[in-house]
């Protein structure tokens, strides 16, 4: 033992012997200049510390350097072969002790979560409970299938458009056109359990569950309707309409095309172009074999319960029918209705070419709100029409709509002011003789030759008689504000007839 170096191999021999000793022959080379540096006595001294055996452990870590000073000592770094080994080792080390201390500070974290009381626990479950019983936005309800199996449904729209049996137990029935429950997965068949908390028994009637539904579903968004065009190219575009109307005309003949936008369309500011042809409406397809009337039928019942677009006059009505309040919102004027005497006041007609019947309002309907203020039903029929006046003073008039044969096809045309400045033959079919100078409704694209096949809202026939035609438009024309603003507008400036022909 007195033969070895500290902490080093043995001085004697063997492999680590071996090694020191050929370390200290390859570091012989260095002795001169050690001896030029330090003189005689460090020469000397240089020398014998490079044939003295060194410790490995002292060198570490020496991969990648040829020199290292310790104490003040040049050591002879380790040679290239024992160098990754020693650094492998190394890295190895601090690997494990870095485990070790991020166990200590987790165990350290854990027991500090565990004693800050209860509060924690509790939410600890809540993050860990059933994902069923975690707060929705929408409405659940549960059914039973037809395996007995219970499932669960989300609903964030209305309506759900279901049809339930009228006996106990409730079940579904059939499905309403474009359906969101159907949208969603549920089946015919499936057993009502539960309509959010409230849990449906035997004893539950029909009625009970409809109004049940209806308390839930109020306060959810409204299902859109999708429409889906083919725009001529081969592209298939995919609309989800939120308001109504839209405001397009279709063709009455397969396939179905979008012919006409009316002022102020709702489709036409979502994108859809003229000549668009339909092909799906909601959950039903549109092809050759569908009707007019089967896609008429479509459009409003899907349209129905969407809310108008929020621009202009607010209107509300009450809708004895369904017991719903219908709100509407107007951008034209004149409304064109004709209301009753009697309180509360109703909507008894409408008058020619009303704009309030183009946006869907019906008749019998009752006024409960014009704008900001409620209509009591106590206000007599003058108070409610003077409202109505008051409120839609500064609206935009409701163009008058007319409808030419141009001999390949009908062309339609929305006129804003008056005269129109075009000369009609007296007779039936009602065609454009003449235009007056600076003609209106020239400059807008009608021709000489065009026959008047509609007025407003009137379709003009074969069976139509001419003085009708002539009514409707003068009541049309009247309501225009004309083209030069020092013309003061009114039934005699409207249209002036004559014994041959009447201009308008």
């Amino acid at each position: 033992h007195a033969g070895r170096a500290p902490g080093g191999p043995s001085a004697k021999g063997g492999a680590n012997g071996q090694a020191a000793n050929a370390s200290a022959a390859a570091a012989a080379p260095a002795a001169p200049a050690l001896r030029a540096a330090g003189g005689p006595e460090g020469g000397r001294k240089g020398a014998r510390e490079a044939r003295e055996p060194v410790s490995i452990r002292r060198r570490l870590p020496l991969a990648s350097i040829n020199r290292q000073t310790v104490d003040g000592k040049h050591l002879d770094p380790v040679s290239k072969e024992q160098a990754p080994l020693l650094a492998k080792y190394g890295g190895l080390h601090l690997i494990v002790w870095g485990l070790i201390g991020l166990a200590t500070v987790s165990m350290l974290l854990l027991g500090a979560f565990m004693l800050c009381g209860r509060s924690q626990t509790r939410s600890l479950y809540m993050l860990m409970q059933d994902s069923r019983e975690e707060v929705t936005k929408g409405l659940r309800v549960d059914f039973r299938d037809g395996n007995g199996s219970e499932k669960s449904f989300c609903f964030e729209s209305q309506p759900l458009g279901i049809v339930f049996t009228k006996q106990a137990p409730i079940r579904v029935e059939r499905f309403e056109f474009n359906s969101y429950a159907k949208d969603r997965g549920v089946q015919l068949g499936w057993a009502l359990l539960r309509v959010g908390q409230e849990e449906v028994t035997g004893r539950h009637s029909l009625p009970d569950v409809e109004r049940m539904l209806r308390s839930h579903v109020k306060t959810l968004a409204f299902w859109p309707l999708r429409v889906d065009f083919d725009t001529g190219n081969g592209a298939i575009k995919a609309f989800y309409f939120v308001k109504q109307p839209l405001g397009v005309e279709i063709t009455r003949q397969a396939p179905f095309r979008i012919a006409l936008f009316k002022p102020d369309s709702y489709a036409k500011t979502c994108g859809v172009e003229l000549g668009w042809v339909i092909v799906r409406i909601g959950d039903a397809v549109v092809n050759q074999r569908t009707s007019f009337g089967v896609l008429s039928a479509y459009f409003e019942s899907g349209l129905s319960h969407l809310p108008q677009e929020p621009k202009g006059l607010r209107m509300d009505f009450s809708d004895p029918g369904t017991g719903k309040e219908r709100v509407y919102y107007f951008q034209r004027r004149p409304l064109g209705l004709v209301l009753t005497r009697y309180k509360p006041i109703r909507v008894q007609g409408f008058e020619f070419n009303s704009y309030a019947k183009e946006r869907g309002v019906q008749a019998g309907w009752t006024i409960t709100r014009i704008g900001d203020q409620a209509v009591p039903s106590g206000l007599s029929f003058e108070q409610v029409d003077r409202r109505i006046l008051e409120n839609s003073a500064t609206l935009a008039v409701w163009p008058l709509r007319m409808d030419f044969d141009t001999g390949r096809g009908v062309r339609t045309f929305y006129f804003e002011k008056q005269p129109l400045g075009m000369e009609l033959l007296n007779k039936l079919p009602i065609k454009v003789d003449t235009f007056k100078p600076d003609s209106y409704a020239k400059a807008c694209g009608v021709q000489l030759g065009w026959v008047i096949t509609r007025v407003g809202d009137h379709e003009v026939t074969r069976e139509t008689k001419f003085e009708q035609v002539i009514e409707c438009l003068v009541e049309g024309v009247c309501e225009l504000p004309p083209a030069d603003a020092q013309q003061v507008p009114g039934r005699q400036g409207g249209v002036q007839r004559g014994p041959r022909s009447s201009f308008c």
